[in-house]
């Protein structure tokens, strides 16, 4: 890795096969880059890219290997197709368009850009990943998702303290969103797209979103660990075919007050501090749900209801969801009194 802050000229052999993607990641002073012209495999571009192939067996150069750190506004050469991790790490860039023909974006690549304001993707644009960090520590204001994208990896926008704007293109393909991919940003509304899946954890952590909302027919089945834990959303509505909802997703959620379900709800499991910590004052048990974890609302100090269903699948309701918590209205169908076992609660309920 080079990470001399003096160096001001590499020479690049005919022998060098492959350049890691790490070896230019803090080169600021670098100003001048000589190559081989026996060497096959890079070459210098513009007089300020470092170009490669993405295969040994690719015959073009369709890989963008390396960019100066002092470059302001960049256009990439029309024949690329793969942007390499940390090519623009760090840099002063100020703006850039991806052009349709590129595919992939390596993890890192625009991470760090402190003077990355606006960044748009074509409208036909082929990217099908954000990759890991790839624009985290940036100061873009907004962003449109392509439609190709299926997956937003971890930290993907974390801490882009700037962004205010969030949107999805027009039948948008996404299915996962990786964990903590928008922590520390400032937008506070989102529409998640019908085809998202799996939403991973702490995606919004210490983030200023305050409404998220669901697409019409969304396929999310898996809401994961601590999703939105941390967040200052304020109400939700799980759409159907979310099955679980896993440890802590609404932990420490001190603005969350309201949460409904479909009504074809297919929720069938809650799991352990699932809403603790939140503001939640009220809560209908979903009527397919059969299992509420430990502390599920442990530490709601708002909470004064929770209401199950005559028809409801429950099978027990742990003691510790509601001794530690400020329920005081526990409203229990006839019918499932005998099947719910509520002689250990600390309390006396209505």
């Amino acid at each position: 890795m080079i990470q001399n802050f003096e160096y001001k000229s590499i020479w690049i052999p005919s022998q060098v096969v492959e350049i890691n993607s790490r070896w230019f990641e803090q080169t600021q002073n670098l100003k001048e880059i000589n190559i081989s012209q026996d060497n096959p495999h890079f070459k210098l571009y513009d007089n300020k890219f470092i170009i490669g192939k993405s295969t040994v067996e690719e015959t073009n150069y369709d890989c963008l290997i390396f960019c100066f750190k002092n470059e302001k506004t960049v256009t990439i050469p029309d024949f690329i197709k793969h942007i390499s991790p940390y090519v623009f790490y760090d840099s002063s860039i100020e703006n850039i368009t991806i052009p349709p023909q590129v595919i992939t974006i390596g993890k890192y690549a625009f991470s760090n850009c402190q003077q990355l304001r606006k960044i748009e993707f074509d409208s036909k644009s082929k990217i099908q990943t954000i990759a890991k960090m790839t624009f985290s520590y940036s100061s873009i204001k907004s962003i449109t998702i392509p439609s190709q994208v299926t997956r937003i990896d971890k930290y993907a926008f974390s801490h882009c303290g700037k962004l205010k704007k969030l949107q999805f293109a027009n039948d948008s393909k996404l299915e996962i969103i990786g964990e903590e991919a928008f922590s520390y940003t400032s937008f506070k509304n989102i529409v998640i797209p019908s085809s998202v899946t799996q939403i991973e954890g702490s995606i919004f952590r210490s983030g200023k979103l305050r409404r998220i909302e669901f697409e019409r027919n969304s396929k999310l089945q898996f809401i994961e660990d601590f999703a939105f834990s941390d967040s200052q959303i304020e109400s939700i509505v799980i759409p159907s075919q979310v099955t679980c909802i896993r440890r802590n997703v609404f932990n420490f959620c001190r603005k969350f007050q309201r949460i409904e379900f479909a009504d074809d709800s297919k929720l069938q499991t809650i799991d352990d501090n699932a809403f603790s910590d939140s503001m939640i004052t009220s809560f209908v048990i979903p009527t397919g749900a059969n299992e509420i974890g430990k502390n599920a609302f442990i530490y709601c100090y708002k909470l004064k209801i929770i209401e199950i269903n005559e028809k409801s699948e429950i099978i027990s309701i742990d003691p510790s969801n509601l001794n530690r918590s400020t329920c005081s209205l526990l409203m229990i169908p006839v019918n499932l009194k005998d099947r719910l076992n509520l002689t250990n609660l600390q309390k006396t309920f209505i």
